[in-house]
């Protein structure tokens, strides 16, 4: 069977690459570090790129279309990797969570904001995508879910995806990490668990890839949606097709693409959206140690 080429990876959803491409800019070139001055010549070449798109008279497609094309620039100069937020609960026991956001972003302000509170708001936002999705996809099936949606954007504090304020504390950094092969044994239980053999599980790991900022940013409110059915799977077995037409081959921590798993290791390569491992000599023996963390 040939393995189904997975459209997100290479889609650059162009509709709203402008808008998120400024967002990208104003969120992270400000950051003060060593790599400011890198950031900056990044983004005067995006600049410098955009204005010609805009002013050269030789242009056959509107300026605008073209301004779409050289917007992702952005992103292309920026180095791959993604980001762990790495917590110490007690002496010498760390809890990782991984997140595919670019190595720009990967300080507490781009991973959570200006504060709690503006994390807190911004996954409201993200909640209202949810609803919206589920009203559209399956109102009936999921009444209970929505229901339960609508109590989080009401009261955002008790939405359950969100890091608690309790875990936020317990920060003591982050860094970059490849996000698919750092938390490979917790992909890899997840995988032989739905029915892969430990060889097509590893394969899998191996092929993994991440999400651009574009589409993690506008894809992760359809992933939450199916995390916050959990306990309604009616809702979760209506979704799950509309998921994987958009995201096939989506991972995020314990939870996959029941579509993907059913249809066999070769219908797409996996998409990384959450991993989480553990590290320090109060972990040994864990099943979800990280690889290369130490």
């Amino acid at each position: 069977m040939m393995r189904r080429t997975n459209s997100l990876l290479s889609s650059q959803s162009r509709s709203a690459v402008g808008i998120r491409a400024l967002w990208f800019f104003e969120r992270y070139a400000g950051l003060e570090g060593p790599g400011l001055t890198k950031r900056f010549f990044r983004f005067s070449i995006l600049i410098a790129l955009s204005i010609l798109a805009h002013c050269s008279p030789f242009l056959e497609q509107p300026a605008n279309e073209q301004i779409s094309d050289f917007l992702p620039v952005a992103l292309l100069f920026e180095e791959p990797g993604d980001c762990a937020f790495i917590r110490s609960p007690g002496a010498n026991d760390f809890q990782v969570e991984v997140k595919p956001i670019p190595p720009a972003g990967c300080n507490q302000y781009g991973y959570f904001g200006a504060d709690y509170q503006a994390y807190v708001s911004q996954e409201r936002d993200r909640l209202v995508q949810v609803e919206a999705f589920l009203q559209q996809t399956a109102p009936t099936s999921c009444t209970a879910t929505i229901t339960a949606v609508q109590g989080y954007i009401a009261s955002p504090a008790t939405n359950p995806v969100l890091v608690s304020t309790a875990n936020f504390a317990q920060l003591v950094g982050f860094q970059v990490v490849d996000g698919p092969r750092e938390t490979s044994a917790r992909i890899n239980t997840v995988l032989t668990g739905a029915g892969f053999s430990s060889v097509d599980a590893q394969t899998e790991i191996s092929l993994a890839g991440t999400p651009n900022l574009t589409d993690y940013e506008s894809k992760l409110s359809l992933v939450e949606s199916y995390a916050l059915a959990q306990s309604d799977p009616p809702c979760q077995s209506a979704i799950q097709s509309a998921l994987n037409l958009q995201i096939p081959g989506w991972v995020a921590d314990q939870l996959v693409d029941p579509v993907y798993t059913a249809a066999g290791a070769s219908s797409a390569d996996p998409i990384f959206f959450l991993g989480r491992c553990v590290y320090g000599s109060a972990n040994v023996g864990s099943t979800i140690l990280c690889t290369s963390l130490q």
